[in-house]
């Protein structure tokens, strides 16, 4: 399912300690939701695949309904990488520019 998205390696310009020290908090709840996510989420599709297996031949077909389930899991997780850049982005272009006498 994710296996073409990737969360990017954590990367801020050091500003001092205490923020450096919050700035990395951030990044390791971010990166902790996203693995958790991507774990729960392959569990889902585990879950999918076995079911959609055992499916009687006159049930409702259900799988555009899932391919759009799992387009959600897939968009949250680019979601959350941009999250992660733009707070790099943030950090690198204007806590250094504005903390620059800390």
């Amino acid at each position: 399912m994710t296996s073409d998205i990737r969360l990017p390696p954590t990367n801020f310009k050091s500003i001092n300690p205490k923020l450096d020290q919050e700035h990395t908090e951030i990044f390791r709840a971010l990166d902790k939701l996203y693995e958790a996510c991507e774990i729960h989420w392959h569990t889902e599709d585990k879950l999918f695949t076995e079911g959609l297996s055992k499916l009687p031949k006159d049930h409702k077909h259900v799988k555009k309904l899932i391919n759009n389930h799992r387009k959600i899991h897939t968009n949250t997780l680019k979601e959350i990488i941009e999250m992660k850049k733009n707070i790099m982005a943030h950090i690198n272009e204007e806590d250094v520019q504005h903390f620059h006498w800390t």
